[in-house]
């Protein structure tokens, strides 16, 4: 859903209702992968990276979702706790166990 976010941030500003600023589901999921990003350079002892959660079934996601959740989370899980070469990345994004080079920092 990133990729239709719009990076603009005025609806953080406090009278963003009062100002009619419309914010989409996509918006947040875009600055998070910049959150993300932005730790990455920041801090170089931190790994920092977005791994897309896939579109899974959950009460949000509904039973429509085509991904695995199961599988979705022992990816997330084994990312995060790996000593693994490759997952001592930092600044990247990762679809499906795999870099997406077209995001990563």
């Amino acid at each position: 859903m990133h990729l239709q976010g719009n990076s603009n941030l005025d609806s953080l500003h406090v009278n963003a209702h009062a100002r009619n600023v419309h914010v989409t589901y996509s918006d947040p999921k875009l600055h998070d992968v910049i959150l993300s990003m932005a730790i990455a350079r920041k801090w170089a002892g931190v790994y920092a990276n977005i791994v897309d959660p896939n579109w899974v079934p959950t009460k949000m996601g509904g039973i429509g979702a085509h991904d695995n959740l199961e599988k979705g989370f022992q990816h997330r899980y084994g990312f995060a706790v790996s000593n693994d070469g490759e997952a001592r990345v930092r600044g990247h994004y990762f679809h499906h166990k795999r870099q997406d080079h077209y995001l990563s920092g």
